[in-house]
């Protein structure tokens, strides 16, 4: 037969334990024993592992095989049970949590290992990689492809095109070594005509400019017959500005020309003659030429022309002695 427990016969001291633990069971029989908290805590450890096996029987052995358990009052053994009962839960979240982790590991690596994409960097990428971003793409001269298509063939000059345009493409004969060089007194001999047109193109041109400068009925008839405008004169006079500077650049450079030719056979004289080779200072040499350019206006204009360089040349300097001279102070 059950004992029952009347509450009224304890203690005032078990009172507040039981006012604590509102739900006790009426009878012994219902109460938690030590066999069956140990059987409980076995079951549990063989579901568990090796490491979670010595966990329960260590918690079985502190809180079961205690004998002071059995001195123990009602609520402090249904504390205890309570406290191994939520160790037990506690330790049944951690397994959880490590066998996620573990089915997560192998599935990443079965990821890893089936993936497609997944690949190491090869050496050739670690090559080609730039070592800074301003730093040009280094490239290995000992590739196949460089040994298929040859070296390089390119001209004295540095103009060579490669691929499928070796031999295509426009040629310039300025810059292409199969040309030969410029011979600059033989093209003006070949091309004397274009002076002669030119100067055919200042003469029409004065005429125009000079026909839209005069006013009245004179002018337009002028204008008329010269088939011109007023409209057209601001621009017929660029277009002379710049036939007068190419010829004035192109007489110069062949004033230039003859000069140092001058030079170079009066040079090449004194050797015949028995005099010693010999090479001018840059100084020496840049009066022989204005001597031989005075010479070669003479030739070209008479006196009048040489009169004329010289006053120019004066008033040029003139003008630079005058920007060297110091301020007058007040």
């Amino acid at each position: 037969m059950a004992l029952e427990y009347d509450p009224a016969s304890s203690g005032s001291d078990n009172d507040s334990e039981v006012e604590d633990a509102p739900n006790y069971p009426s009878t012994f029989d219902e109460l938690p024993t030590d066999e069956s908290d140990a059987s409980d805590e076995d079951s549990d450890g063989d579901s568990e592992g090796e490491s979670d096996d010595k966990d329960s029987s260590d918690s079985d052995s502190d809180s079961g095989a205690d004998p002071d358990t059995a001195n123990m009052s009602l609520a402090e053994r249904l504390a205890a049970s309570q406290e191994r009962g939520r160790v037990a839960v506690k330790k049944d979240g951690k397994n959880k949590k490590r066998s996620l982790k573990s089915m997560l590991g192998s599935e990443k690596d079965e990821i890893t290992l089936t993936s497609p994409t997944s690949k190491k960097p090869s050496s050739k990428d670690e090559k080609m990689k730039k070592k800074s971003k301003h730093a040009p793409t280094e490239v290995s001269s000992s590739r196949k492809a460089y040994f298929e298509r040859g070296a390089p063939q390119m001209n004295n000059n540095g103009t060579k095109s490669f691929g499928a345009n070796m031999f295509k493409g426009s040629v310039d004969p300025r810059f292409n070594s199969m040309s030969g060089n410029m011979n600059v007194d033989g093209f003006e001999k070949g091309y004397k005509f274009l002076e002669e047109v030119e100067e055919n193109e200042i003469k029409a041109l004065k005429e125009k400019i000079k026909a839209g400068q005069v006013k009245g009925k004179k002018g337009q008839k002028a204008r008329k017959r010269l088939g011109t405008s007023v409209d057209d004169l601001p621009a017929q006079q660029e277009e002379l500005k710049r036939l007068l500077n190419n010829r004035g650049e192109r007489i110069r450079s062949q004033v230039e020309r003859s000069a140092k030719r001058a030079v170079k056979k009066k040079l090449r004289a004194n050797v015949e003659n028995g005099g010693k080779a010999y090479f001018l200072k840059k100084r020496d040499m840049r009066k022989e030429i204005v001597e031989a350019k005075f010479e070669e206006l003479r030739k070209r204009g008479g006196d009048k022309a040489v009169k004329k360089a010289i006053e120019k040349r004066r008033k040029k300097n003139s003008n630079k002695d005058h920007l060297k001279m110091p301020t007058v102070r007040k």
